[in-house]
């Protein structure tokens, strides 16, 4: 599998050639710089695993945290989408470095999101507005951005930061806030009538 991915353009039997003399001088280079990285036997080839560290893991290893600090740690290890601008022209290998950047996206944004709600007002307003520079049509982002403004006090700024996300799923995508969005928006207006009554009748 892997000298297809890496040779697919040839055919199998010169892909494993190519693969075996790509690892003959990997091991011969490494080899004198002391270093023991390729792990190969029969139809497996390896990484040894005390000789590297892959960010990956260790950003997945830590989303469980339950608190912000152990929290904020992992989600340092996430510094832009996976392999980005990375392209092998291998059909097969970047269907796969897709389909991980797109999942790998997604766990970030659910952790900062998670993040944003452990953290106090002010921090997690930074967070949402991050949240919104990697994704700025991810409609979760604009509801956590309104509900920690109103917890703020900024009940203008929801109202804002809801017609800013109807303006940009409008124009991304031609459709309109979900009823959710709406709903959180409606009981801001609520709020807002009951207030003003309140002031009219004191």
């Amino acid at each position: 599998r892997l000298a297809d991915l890496l040779w697919g353009d040839s055919d199998s039997e010169h892909s494993r050639n190519s693969l075996r003399q790509t690892l003959s001088v990997l091991r011969r280079d490494l080899s004198r710089s002391k270093v023991d990285l390729i792990h190969s036997r029969r139809e497996l080839i390896g990484l040894g695993p005390d000789a590297v560290r892959v960010d990956v893991e260790e950003f997945e290893a830590g989303l469980a945290a339950r608190s912000a600090p152990d929290l904020e740690m992992a989600l340092a290890h996430y510094t832009g989408p996976f392999l980005d601008g990375f392209y092998l022209g291998s059909d097969a290998f970047d269907d796969w470095a897709a389909s991980e950047r797109d999942r790998l996206l997604s766990r970030a944004l659910e952790s900062f999101e998670r993040l944003a709600r452990l953290v106090d007002e002010e921090n997690g307003l930074a967070l949402a507005d991050r949240l919104l520079t990697m994704e700025p049509t991810r409609e979760a982002s604009y509801r956590l951005k309104m509900e920690l403004l109103v917890a703020c006090g900024q009940r203008d700024r929801a109202m804002r930061t809801y017609e800013t996300c109807r303006s940009v799923l409008k124009k991304e995508f031609g459709v309109d806030a979900s009823p959710e969005t709406r709903m959180l928006w409606q009981s801001l207006q609520s709020a807002d009538q009951a207030s003003n009554l309140q002031t009219v009748n004191g």
